[in-house]
């Protein structure tokens, strides 16, 4: 029978043939994976075509050279490019209020000091406009400036850093008085 099996082998490539307690045994192997896959054929020997078709019916490529279904799968699977959409136009109303944010900017925000006149700020702005509040701030910045903080506010903290120093300083002599005097602190 070995002889028959040859022969076999021969003519139903590329699977291996063997057989084992009188049946047929056709088994095929992955190229790319490995994976085996087999067929225990009873009875009368089939036609060497038919083998070949079994293992197509079961999803293998037999093109070339041999690829189980799961490694056809693998190569199907390919990343998904998602194009981002493009932002949408905006409308002839938001061009306005686009405009009208700009001229009020432009109207109360004052280049040289680097603020606001008048009470209005980014906020203000946005709320009166409809603008969203990051675009008013984004425009201020990039046409007109940052905001800086007033005079006034900046000698208000140069003179709360003094008087925490001056606490600070307080603080070290008591504790100093109440260590020299043993007291407790």
């Amino acid at each position: 029978m070995a002889i028959f099996a040859d022969d076999y082998i021969r003519r139903a490539s590329p699977a291996s043939l063997s057989i084992h307690c009188g049946a047929i045994i056709s088994r095929m192997a992955c190229a790319s994976c490995g994976a085996n896959d087999e067929w225990r054929i009873n009875g009368n020997k089939p036609p060497a075509e038919i083998i070949p078709r079994h293992f197509a019916n079961k999803g293998w490529n037999l093109h070339r050279r041999p690829v189980c279904p799961s490694c056809q799968a693998k190569k199907k699977e390919k990343p998904i490019m998602i194009k981002p959409k493009p932002e949408p136009a905006p409308t002839f109303d938001a061009k306005a209020a686009r405009r009208e944010a700009h001229d009020l900017i432009a109207m109360t925000f004052n280049i040289p000091t680097g603020q606001y006149n008048d009470g209005y700020s980014d906020e203000r702005i946005a709320k009166e406009t409809g603008i969203g509040v990051d675009w008013v701030k984004h425009r201020r910045e990039d046409e007109f400036g940052p905001l800086k903080e007033p005079d006034e506010l900046t000698a208000m903290r140069k003179q709360l850093a003094d008087a925490a120093a001056k606490v600070e300083s307080i603080k070290s002599q008591f504790d100093q008085l109440c260590a020299a005097k043993g007291w407790a602190a």
